[in-house]
C-alpha cells in the first residue's frame, strides 16, 4: 500500500490567500454584477431617485459584500486559535488524512468531490462546496500532486486547475473577463429597460391627476377664489391656462431646410403673485412668478405666430404643493399686465389639480439610468471582446 507523508505550518496569510482564492472563484462575477448594480442605484439615489426597488438595489449588493469582506477576515481565526498550527497529510490508496495536535480527520477519496488547484494553494471539498480544507502548493511535491489527481479523479471527483484569479488554465482570466463583459452589458439592457419603465410610471402618474377647479381670472385685478375640496392624499399643483395676442416675437432658434419658411415665437411676460390659504386662512404655499414665454413648464395648446405677432394659447404649471386635512383651499392671485412685450391676454383660467405626484425623481432617474447605460453596454462589450481576443491568441496548457 503506497503511502506519502509530508508536514507544513499553517499560517493566517496562507488562511486568508485560501479564502480570497475562494470567493473569487466561487463568486467573483456575481460580485461585479453587484457591484455595477450598487453603483447605479446608489447614483440614482443620490439623484433623488429613492424607489423601494432603488434601496434594495443598494442594499443587497452591500449586505453582500459585508458578508464576505466578513468571511474573509474571519478566515484565520481558527488558525490563531490553534496552540501548534503543525499539520500533517498523509495521502493513502483509499483516503487522506490530517493530523494536528488537536484532532485527526481522514477521508476517503470518494469523499473528496473536488479539488481546485491554485498556483499558491491546493482547496479539497467534501460534502459542501462551501467548505474547503486547505494545503499550501509549497509543500507538495510533483509524485504527491500526481496521486492526489488519480485519487480523486478514479473516485469521481473532479480536478480544476486554476490561475490565481480562480479561473481555469491559461484561458481562465480570458473567460472571466468575457462572463463580466456580458454580465455588465446585460445590466446596461437592463438599466435602459429600467430607464423606459420609469418614464412610463411617470407618464402615468401624470394622467392620473384630477382637475378640481376652473376660475376665470382678470388682468389686474386680485382675484379670490371660494373655497375649493381637494384629495390631501398626494400633492396639488396650479395653473394658468392664457389666450394671448402679442406683436413681439422671436425666430425660432432650432434652423430647418433652407427652402422652409422661418418660425416664430410669440414673446409675452405677466408677472403675478399667488398664495394658497387653508380653511383658517393660514398660508398653505405662497410665490411670486411670471406667466413667461421662455420660463416655466409650458404646454402649448394651439399657436399662429407670423413674423408680425399672432396668438397662442399655453398652459403654464407651477410648483406643486402639500394640503393639510380636511383639504379645503381658496387661492389668491394677482395677474398683472405685460409691460416688457405689451401683450395682451384674451382670456386665462386658474385651474387647480389634486392627485398630482412627484414627477422629478422618477424622471431624473430614469434620466440618470439611460445616461449610464450606454456606458456599460460599451464597457462590457469591450471587455467581451477583448477576452474573447485574448482567449484566441492564448494556447490551452494541459495540467501538468
Amino acid at each position: 500500500m503506497k503511502s506519502i507523508e509530508f508536514s507544513y505550518e499553517l499560517s493566517p496569510e496562507i488562511a486568508r490567500l485560501a479564502a480570497r482564492c475562494f470567493i473569487q472563484r466561487r463568486h467573483g462575477v456575481s460580485l461585479a454584477v453587484f457591484g455595477v448594480v450598487g453603483i447605479a442605484c446608489l447614483v440614482a439615489a443620490v439623484m433623488g431617485f429613492r424607489q423601494w426597488y432603488v434601496i434594495v438595489g443598494i442594499v443587497i449588493p452591500c449586505v453582500s459584500f459585508l458578508s464576505w469582506i466578513g468571511y474573509y477576515f474571519r478566515s484565520d481565526d481558527a488558525v490563531k486559535s490553534m496552540k501548534n498550527p503543525a499539520v500533517t497529510v498523509r495521502l493513502k490508496n483509499d483516503s487522506i488524512e490530517f493530523e494536528t495536535s488537536e484532532q485527526n480527520s481522514q477521508y476517503q477519496w470518494s469523499r473528496i468531490k473536488e479539488v481546485w488547484k491554485f498556483r499558491d494553494v491546493w482547496l479539497f471539498f467534501t460534502h459542501s462546496q462551501h467548505t474547503f480544507i486547505l494545503i499550501p502548493a509549497e509543500v507538495l511535491s510533483d509524485d504527491s500532486k500526481a496521486f492526489i489527481e488519480k485519487q480523486v479523479n478514479e473516485n469521481g471527483g473532479e480536478i480544476s486547475l486554476l490561475t490565481p484569479s480562480g479561473r481555469s488554465n491559461s484561458q481562465g482570466g480570458s473567460c472571466s473577463m468575457m462572463k463580466i463583459g456580458c454580465a455588465t452589458a446585460v445590466v446596461g439592457v437592463l438599466l435602459i429597460g429600467g430607464s423606459f419603465a420609469l418614464f412610463g410610471l411617470s407618464i402615468m402618474h401624470a394622467v392620473e391627476a384630477r382637475q378640481v377647479a376652473s376660475v376665470p381670472i382678470s388682468i389686474g385685478e386680485e382675484v379670490t377664489t371660494d373655497l375649493i375640496n381637494v384629495d390631501t392624499s398626494k400633492l396639488c399643483q396650479m395653473t394658468l391656462l392664457v389666450d394671448v395676442r402679442t406683436e413681439s416675437v422671436q425666430e425660432d432658434d432650432f434652423p430647418g431646410p433652407p427652402d422652409m419658411e422661418p418660425e416664430f415665437e410669440a414673446r409675452y411676460d405677466f408677472p403675478f403673485r399667488y398664495t394658497v390659504l387653508d380653511l383658517e386662512g393660514k398660508t398653505v404655499y405662497s410665490s411670486s412668478n411670471h406667466i413667461g414665454w421662455d420660463s416655466g413648464t409650458i404646454s402649448t395648446l394651439t399657436e399662429d405666430v407670423g413674423a408680425a405677432g399672432g396668438t397662442v394659447s399655453v398652459e403654464h404649471s407651477f410648483d406643486k404643493f402639500e394640503v393639510s386635512k380636511p383639504g379645503r383651499i381658496q387661492v389668491r392671485i394677482e395677474i398683472e399686465p405685460d409691460t416688457t412685450y405689451n401683450a395682451e391676454s384674451q382670456k386665462v383660467m386658474l385651474n387647480i389639480y389634486d392627485n398630482v405626484s412627484r414627477q422629478s425623481p422618477s424622471v431624473i432617474g430614469g434620466f440618470s439610468m439611460l445616461c449610464f447605460a450606454p456606458i456599460l453596454i460599451v464597457t462590457g462589450t469591450i471587455l467581451f471582446f477583448f477576452g474573447l481576443l485574448t482567449r484566441q491568441q492564448q494556447p490551452v496548457i494541459d495540467p501538468p
